[in-house]
């Protein structure tokens, strides 16, 4: 019996520059939501940028680590995206 491996991605707040000031501010896909590469699935700010976070691959939103709101670093974990 071949047992499958199920791959999952962890989605990271990407370096922003030198801002120190970064709050996840809002999802924009549901645990359980099916996303395409490219999909849009949070919305970052800092002082000075607004940033989009991205799916990476096709896969479905498996973890929410980060609630709407909350201030957030660099290489910190906001989510997981199981491929599909």
């Amino acid at each position: 019996m071949i047992k499958d491996t199920i791959q999952v991605i962890d989605l990271e707040i990407p370096d922003l520059g030198d801002s120190e000031d970064i709050e996840l501010v809002k999802w924009h896909v549901k645990l359980n939501s099916l996303v395409r590469k490219g999909d849009e699935l949070a919305e970052i700010t800092t002082q000075k940028v607004v940033f989009t976070l991205e799916a990476p691959a096709n896969g479905k939103i498996i973890e929410i680590c980060i609630e709407e709101g909350n201030k957030v670093k660099k290489g910190q974990i906001a989510g997981k995206l199981s491929l599909e």
